[in-house]
């Protein structure tokens, strides 16, 4: 039995990787984002030439998070050229808090990617620091595989970060602009698409698929226990007194009759049947409630990011619809200025990727809500 409680803590530990026991901050750098501050936060985002210095902008949700607050004391930006093997680095300073959403923080970085070459190409990946309350870790920036510069990823590990960076290409001056980012090799056509997704979803499925290991376990082991056979003793032998049955015959003694040695048999399975019971009875109730626990955590945590991704979609669309009446458009225009956003966050739909992906969807279907209601009012206006 001992073996078995082993094998389910192993178990456990396997499908929990070290990242679901690290809380990922909410954070982002899109280097051709340009809704959070109103300009790229990697600027310039093209045109950089070799004497070209770079500010990247990162941005946090430091307030009403579903952990509580993320309280970032610092960073920093490692860049290299291809060409290198070790990273340089400089250190984030803060910038700005709100922009957009007032629970947001931004910070930023400027370097020069000095002594380089036309047509270089210059990688970086970003470290944000916090101060470990709520459990919050230390927060990689990435790119995402195949979305160059539409988006970001969060990890835990720099080692991670470092294989996927971010890269643009040194270029020289130009009147028109053109893209600095390195386009990623295509995917082969049979290969089917696989989108990665942010680090701030992906504990939920390490947490239910520890649940499925530990369900598991614990079924494997009601069914060993409702083999054994039946138990009428209740207290546990411990006393030295109690088993002179299992012990050899005495040095010159007569060897044992068969009754005897069956004796020494049942006396041996009674004891190991008792000990199943005392370990299934306390190890059981507590396995059940530590997957409790687990369950309800992550669908709170699953809730409260599903409430918060729709209340930002709801904070995009009003100010959506305070800038179409600052500018008192009529109500044909409105409905063409709807259909325009519409067919913008669908293309950004396609480049989104983890909780940027949800909260682009989350804002289509209500701007399309919104639209259908424009509708209804031209339609009742001119019947």
């Amino acid at each position: 039995m001992r073996q078995v409680a082993g094998l389910l803590l192993l178990g456990t530990m396997c499908f929990c990787p070290r990242d679901s026991f690290a809380v990922l901050a909410n954070a982002w750098h899109i280097p051709d984002n340009t809704s959070d501050l109103g300009f790229s936060m990697r600027n310039p985002e093209s045109e950089i030439g070799t004497n070209t210095s770079v500010t990247v902008y990162t941005g946090v949700q430091k307030l009403n998070n579903a952990y509580g607050t993320a309280n970032q004391t610092g960073g920093a930006v490692f860049y290299r050229r291809l060409s290198q093997d070790t990273w340089s680095s400089v250190e984030l300073q803060f910038f700005l808090n709100g922009g957009p959403n007032p629970n947001n923080q931004y910070w930023r970085a400027t370097f020069n990617p000095a002594a380089t070459t036309t047509n270089e190409v210059i990688q970086y990946y970003l470290r944000l620091n916090f101060d470990g309350v709520n459990e919050l870790t230390n927060t990689y920036l990435y790119a995402p595989s195949g979305r160059a510069d539409s988006g970001s990823v969060t990890t835990a590990d720099p080692k991670i970060a470092e294989a996927d960076p971010f890269t643009f290409r040194i270029r020289p001056a130009r009147l028109v602009p053109v893209t600095n980012a390195v386009p990623a090799p295509p995917a082969p056509a049979a290969a089917p698409v696989v989108e990665r997704q942010s680090a701030a979803p992906s504990p939920m499925w390490w947490i239910f698929g520890a649940l499925g290991v530990i369900i598991g376990l614990l079924a494997g082991l009601l069914l060993m226990f409702r083999r054994q056979p039946p138990i009428t003793t209740t207290a546990l032998i411990t006393t030295p007194s109690a088993l002179p049955a299992l012990s050899g015959p005495a040095p010159g003694s007569a060897p044992a009759s068969t009754d005897e040695w069956r004796q020494r048999a049942i006396a041996a399975e009674v004891v190991a049947a008792q000990q199943a019971q005392i370990l299934s009875q306390k190890v059981g109730p507590e396995l059940t409630e530590f997957a409790k626990q687990a369950l309800v955590q992550g669908l709170y945590t699953q809730r409260n990011t599903l409430m918060e991704t729709q209340r930002r979609a709801q904070t995009v669309l009003q100010e959506l619809e305070d800038r179409l009446s600052e500018l008192n458009l009529p109500l044909q225009e409105r409905i063409q200025a709807y259909e325009k956003r519409i067919t913008e966050l669908e293309k950004e739909l396609e480049n989104r990727s983890g909780e940027v992906r949800e909260l682009t969807r989350a804002t289509l279907l209500l701007v399309r809500q919104k639209l259908e209601k424009e509708r209804e009012r031209s339609a009742l206006r001119f019947s």
